[in-house]
């Protein structure tokens, strides 16, 4: 069973309840921070562009896909320098037979 924590938020001007488990919580607030917002401002975003689920599973999701994100983006969009490429492995060098 997993214990999810209620929070009140304003979004809209209106003082509404969001149960969500600490972890998301959690992310919530470090997604937020990076993008200099609060995490009420960063729940009324989410809340704008949602389209079918209830506001906890979108948030759910919107934490997901965010750090889903982070893992399956090439290396050059996520520090804009891209990897360097290994250097070949060194060539073996073998003496001919009767040498």
């Amino acid at each position: 069973m997993s214990l999810t924590i209620p929070r009140s938020v304003f979004i809209s001007g209106r003082k509404t309840s969001v149960r969500l488990e600490h972890a998301f919580w959690v992310a919530l607030q470090e997604i937020a921070d990076k993008r200099f917002m609060t995490v009420p401002g960063l729940i009324a975003t989410i809340e704008a562009e949602r389209k079918y689920q209830n506001r906890s599973s979108a948030l759910r999701l919107f934490v997901l896909e965010y750090y889903r994100s982070q893992v399956t983006d090439p290396p050059e969009t996520n520090s804009g320098i891209s990897a360097p490429n290994p250097p070949p492995p060194p060539a073996s060098r073998q003496e001919p037979p009767g040498s």
